[in-house]
């Protein structure tokens, strides 16, 4: 079996090169880039940001437990949990449009409830591949 990624010395780049590589990098950036010193950059997360960027980009659940290579949906199940939370602190952190601006009647802030909708989404229990119908076996 042939690698795709070859370390310095043309064997299969291993999990402590692919570290060593984020390090040095992260370590070259934060030089034009000081706000990285602060930040805690590793190969965990870059995982965890590529999971929520697939998420967010519409990939199905399923899709991405197989990209993580987790054996339970209910792990990946997290990074659901995690852009929902996200996404409430995004909307407790905005302010409504200015009411002068806001044509007669009621705004669309404010109907439906945004918060209460997302908020209920996130208790939502999560969806089990027992639960999904079995894809179809092509016949040959």
């Amino acid at each position: 079996m042939r690698s795709v990624f070859l370390n310095a010395n043309g064997r299969p780049l291993t999990r402590f090169g692919i570290r060593y590589l984020v390090r040095r990098d992260v370590a070259f950036t934060a030089k034009e880039c000081p706000s990285l010193k602060r930040k805690k950059i590793s190969t965990h997360s870059l995982r965890h940001t590529t999971a929520l960027h697939l998420l967010q980009a519409g990939n199905d659940l399923s899709v991405v437990k197989d990209w993580l290579g987790h054996v339970d949906l209910n792990t990946t199940h997290a990074y659901v949990e995690i852009d929902m939370k996200m996404k409430r602190k995004a909307l407790e952190a905005s302010q409504p449009p200015d009411s002068k601006a806001v044509k007669k009647g009621r705004s669309k802030w404010l109907k439906p409830n945004t918060l209460e909708w997302l908020d209920g989404l996130s208790k939502r229990p999560p969806i089990m591949c027992s639960d999904l119908p079995s894809p179809a076996v092509p016949t040959r």
